[in-house]
């Protein structure tokens, strides 16, 4: 039996490479064959959340399932701290899930760590870095908002407030030079009218004949 085998090279890795590759033939009159198989997990910039937020997370690990049974799932913090476990369950109902930030040791590197009892392996399919600031208030409510976070995506919260700050002074200094130049046309306005209601009378009063005692 001839392989003819063709390598593929992924040259810039992103977050969406992560996941599980498996390298298979498909033999003619024979079942398929697992040559290789491996996971990658490519870390991203932090994720920047406060306490009670709630983080959309994806494992990637689907595939796992069409080779092996009795495959369980869980996602771990530092490696040492499970924020949540499936046991054993079909990973492709599980591969999207959310998960609510209840502390700060939910701070850290998170790995979607899959186990096969069957073969005695493990595998990391995806690993993401969380970083919980604190406890939500109401600003960081209103920065859940889906038009506030498109207009300000992937920019951290001191960068939000600084901008939020410039924009908030440039309002009040904008307000401020508006009413002080609407107030010096009205003094003018004011002024303008008067020396018209001047003139008027003046005229009104040379009109008037002088009448002799």
């Amino acid at each position: 039996m001839i392989f003819c085998i063709s390598i593929t090279v992924i040259s810039s890795c992103t977050t969406r490479d992560s996941g599980v590759y498996a390298f298979v033939v498909l033999p003619q009159k024979s079942k398929r064959m697992v040559l290789k198989l491996f996971a990658v997990a490519i870390n991203d910039k932090p994720i920047s959340v406060y306490i009670g937020d709630v983080v959309k997370v994806q494992c990637n690990a689907a595939t796992l399932s069409y080779f092996f049974n009795g495959l369980s799932q869980e996602w771990l913090v530092n490696d040492s701290f499970v924020i949540k476990s499936y046991e054993v369950n079909s990973l492709a109902s599980i591969d999207v899930d959310t998960i609510t930030i209840e502390n700060k040791h939910f701070q850290g590197i998170w790995k979607c760590v899959v186990k096969s009892t069957e073969m005695n392996s493990t595998w990391v399919t995806n690993i993401m870095e969380i970083k919980v600031i604190g406890l939500s208030t109401r600003w960081t409510k209103i920065m859940q908002d889906p038009i506030i976070k498109l207009l300000f995506r992937n920019r951290s919260p001191n960068t939000i407030i600084l901008i939020c700050t410039i924009f908030i002074s440039s309002l009040c200094v904008g307000t401020w030079c508006c009413a002080y130049i609407f107030n010096r046309w009205r003094i003018q306005l004011l002024k303008k009218n008067s020396d018209i209601i001047q003139i008027e009378n003046d005229g009104i009063h040379n009109k008037v004949p002088y009448q002799r005692l």
